[in-house]
């Protein structure tokens, strides 16, 4: 059999099939590239082999993301969502997906991020295993949902979740692990000092956190001990609660809630060579407990605010590190913050005039108003 040079196909008597080369036309144009194949007497059409990349949207836990996903020989291939909280300011995170990594396999920044079915081979009823391969500097990420089955085409949720560590790295004020009056020589009552955080408790007790002045020997000391002071018999007790604890500080900011909880922001510190720097770290001291926890903000110096939206609160937004601000709480328990010596969006250091508000039920920060520059930077 002859092929005809018009793009023809011959029968059996060697004459032009021109019907059939109409038909085919036909079927060519709507379904583009294809190979036609004259087996024995039979002529077949066949469609070329390839798979062709697809994007899609899914729907996850925490609203829309977009998930790339391919359809290969065997079928369709299903990516995964990777949501992340807890995770520093400049801070990131590696890992892989059943031993693969990519572009997608480091994480700087809170929220979801999609991992690309093609590129990990998953499908509905494969096994996935998610794996953590670099640690962010000075925190310890845990991933929940590491590994399973793949049981839809919707892409399941690995949820990540980063906590500041125990041994905070050279660039990190002194370390968290220990109450700092563990340093200092016990006293009867407080050294003298001066920029102490304090607060009054619902039972009318007076505690104290911190402050710049000197230890027992003389020498200037930042501390970072807890005091409590009860009216009815003028004594003081110093607090030692275990576990994590702020480092030491003066000219924090400090509110008291409804519940009698002490909350700590920021504060101003020394490091070896006696340079000041800023924090922007925010603690809460259960009362009943007698424990710190850590709510949120940085282990590291001199860290810049994260403004977002005015008027709109989110993961990231935090106030930058600073001292002497002014503070109070509302009717409604919110803590807010305005101003005070500190850093602004842009790293400079200075004085501000921000306004934000701290809402405990959800955790989150909002900037309400004011410059996101520091004056006199």
């Amino acid at each position: 059999m002859k092929p005809n040079t018009q793009f023809g196909i011959t029968d059996r008597d060697g004459r032009l099939n021109t019907a059939f080369i109409v038909v085919t036309r036909l079927i060519l144009a709507l379904i583009g590239s294809a190979t036609l194949c004259a087996c024995g007497d039979d002529l077949t059409l066949s469609a070329p082999s390839y798979a062709a990349a697809t994007g899609s949207s899914q729907s996850s836990s925490s609203g829309t993301t977009t998930t790339a996903t391919s359809t290969g020989a065997s079928g369709s291939y299903v990516g995964i969502n990777v949501l992340v909280s807890g995770l520093e300011s400049g801070a990131s995170m590696h890992f892989s997906v059943n031993g693969n990594t990519g572009s997608w396999a480091i994480i700087d920044a809170n929220g979801g991020v999609p991992v690309p079915g093609n590129e990990t081979g998953l499908m509905v009823g494969s096994t996935y295993t998610f794996a953590i391969t670099v640690q962010p500097l000075d925190e310890t990420c845990a991933a929940a949902n590491a590994s399973g089955t793949i049981g839809s085409t919707v892409p399941p949720n690995i949820t990540v979740t980063c906590v500041p560590t125990a041994s905070p790295s050279s660039i990190n004020a002194t370390s968290e692990a220990s109450p700092g009056i563990k340093s200092v020589p016990f006293q009867a009552t407080p050294q003298a000092r001066q920029g102490a955080a304090s607060w009054t408790d619902p039972s009318g007790r007076l505690w104290m956190f911190g402050g710049y002045g000197y230890a027992a020997e003389g020498a200037s000391v930042t501390f970072g001990d807890l005091w409590r002071l009860s009216p009815e018999s003028s004594g003081w007790s110093l607090i030692s609660a275990p576990g994590l604890a702020p480092v030491a500080r003066a000219y924090a900011t400090s509110w008291a809630d409804a519940n009698g909880d002490l909350w700590l922001f920021g504060g101003q510190g020394r490091d070896t060579n006696g340079t000041a720097y800023v924090l922007n770290d925010l603690w809460k001291f259960s009362v009943s407990t007698g424990r710190w926890t850590r709510v949120s903000g940085s282990t590291r110096k001199n860290m810049p605010g994260v403004y977002g939206l005015a008027g709109v609160s989110a993961v990231e937004n935090r106030p930058g590190g600073r001292s002497n601000a002014a503070t109070w709480v509302d009717s409604v328990g919110a803590l807010w913050l305005f101003g005070g010596y500190g850093i602004d969006s842009a790293g400079a250091l200075g004085t501000l005039n921000d306004l934000w508000q701290f809402t405990p039920s959800t955790g989150l920060w909002t900037w309400a108003s004011g410059s996101m520059t520091a004056a006199g930077s």
